[in-house]
């Protein structure tokens, strides 16, 4: 994944789209460096990306350990290595993982049995658009399926 980062290098930046709050301009963030995670920064394409969830269907010991159930919160509903992991909940068993800061937001849903993975990028943020983003994952799967 060649274009992939946390700290987009200075001959790419022109690469990213500008982001939106509320449909107003929103300038880069500036954002904590933490020890679990990109924290709303890391960035990547649309290859990249597929690349990804290919790799989430490999047969592998790391894809495995990845998804691992690690904190149960009910019987159908864990939290696995970054992902939250969904038994049912009126959907069949799939690995989410939400992301976004105040002007980006993108869900990244993994359906292992039927090796179906769907990400949605937008560079607008709003409290409506994560639950318009979950909304849009859940029905193309269905379409999918």
């Amino acid at each position: 994944m060649y274009d992939t980062h946390f700290h987009t290098p200075r001959d790419k930046r022109n690469r990213l789209a500008n982001g939106y709050l509320l449909g107003k301009p929103r300038p880069e963030t500036n954002l904590a460096k933490t020890l679990w995670g990109a924290e709303g920064a890391l960035k990547s394409t649309t290859t990249d990306m597929l690349k990804y969830i290919r790799y989430q269907f490999k047969n592998d010991a790391i894809v495995k350990e990845s998804h691992k159930k690690l904190y149960e919160i009910d019987t159908d509903y864990w939290i696995g290595y970054y992902w939250w992991n969904i038994k049912n909940q009126n959907h069949d068993v799939h690995y989410r993982h939400d992301g976004g800061i105040s002007r980006a937001k993108n869900v990244l849903v993994i359906y292992p049995e039927k090796k179906i993975g769907i990400s949605i990028f937008t560079n607008e943020s709003a409290i409506s658009v994560n639950q318009e983003l979950s909304n849009l994952v859940y029905n193309i799967y269905n379409e999918l399926k």
